[in-house]
């Protein structure tokens, strides 16, 4: 397994292998990281991320997880940059109508953070739910992506 820490908004640890990202989490650990080979790659799609100037991002990735986690997952992808859903509105266009509680479940343990983005879900009243145990964090992700 190779790692790569990205310094280029947030801080995260990015495991990867070959060239499919394994697992993305955040760390309050800082390091200068000179990137090689993938992660190169990595490193110029998050910077332009941050700056405004990428919507998808073109990195393989590992998904994990049962047929629900999965699919509740790859619908997340395809909520646009700049938007947000809720928690049961993710539930219904993946097939499960009531399963909004089980969403908020898989959100939480999504481990391809900001890639899938479950940053992109909020509560059904407008409120933010959770986050990595950040929800500053997702406020700023949101702001990034909305311009504000």
């Amino acid at each position: 397994m190779n790692y790569y820490y990205s310094n280029s908004g947030i801080n995260m640890k990015i495991e990867y292998e070959k060239e499919i990202i394994k697992k993305i989490k955040f760390t309050d650990t800082y390091k200068n990281d000179k990137p090689k080979g993938f992660a190169i790659k990595i490193k110029r799609q998050f910077d332009k991320y941050y700056k405004g100037k990428l919507r998808k991002f073109n990195l393989k990735y590992d998904l994990k997880g049962t047929t629900f986690q999965k699919k509740i997952l790859k619908t997340m992808t395809k909520i646009p940059y700049g938007k947000t859903i809720s928690y049961k509105e993710l539930a219904e266009k993946s097939g499960y109508p009531k399963a909004y509680r089980a969403v908020g479940s898989v959100c939480s343990h999504n481990d391809i953070v900001i890639i899938i983005p479950c940053h992109r879900i909020i509560a059904l009243n407008g409120g933010l739910g959770g986050f990595s145990d950040d929800v500053e964090l997702k406020k700023r992700l949101i702001g990034l992506e909305k311009g504000i």
